[in-house]
């Protein structure tokens, strides 16, 4: 009786002591953001950084996606001489390999490890791919680079067909893009 007792005295006073804890919406967040930079403790790119990350939920892929018609990319059904002069004015790390058509993605070309091999050979420098939505939202897709430890997906389309690629770096300008350029 007496350790029943002093259990439904432990429930009742554990209770009553706990803190309410609940989250803050975005609005409360921004309010102690902005008053946090007129105190002087976070400065303006701080500030703006945490405006990026907001962000992120709010922007979909679509939104920051490099798109099919802007993609240089690798057709393994094409002769192999013109992979080199390819992978040497790539603007990218990474390339898109595909058979036939762009929506026949089969991986990424990391360029810099296919220019370092004498024998430039492929197979040694592709990556699988991870395919995402077109609407899927930036911070959801950060979350899926660091599962499959990407830095790139190819973006698909409502009907499965390649609309782009998106890389990390792309979504990472979504934070810093406002510090480096001065808040324009």
């Amino acid at each position: 009786p007496f350790v029943m007792a002093m259990g439904a005295s432990t429930r009742l006073f554990r209770k009553a002591l706990r803190r309410e804890r609940r989250q803050l919406n975005d609005d409360e967040l921004l309010t102690i953001v902005r008053m946090s930079e007129k105190q002087g403790v976070l400065d303006r790119e701080e500030v703006s950084m945490v405006d990026g990350i907001m962000r992120l939920a709010e922007l979909k892929v679509s939104d920051e996606m490099i798109p099919r018609v802007d993609m240089a990319a690798i057709d393994l059904d094409e002769p192999a001489a013109g992979y080199l002069p390819l992978a040497r004015s790539a603007k990218h790390r990474f390339l898109p390999v595909y058979r036939k058509t762009p929506d026949q993605i089969e991986g990424f070309l990391d360029v810099v490890p296919f220019l370092l091999d004498p024998e430039h050979r492929i197979s040694t420098a592709m990556r699988k791919p991870i395919f995402v939505p077109e609407n899927l939202s930036l911070d959801k897709l950060l979350v899926s680079f660091q599962t499959h430890g990407n830095t790139i997906a190819c973006v698909l389309d409502e009907y499965g067909g390649t609309a782009g690629i998106i890389t990390l770096n792309d979504v990472l300008e979504v934070v810093t893009d406002p510090v480096l350029s001065g808040g324009e």
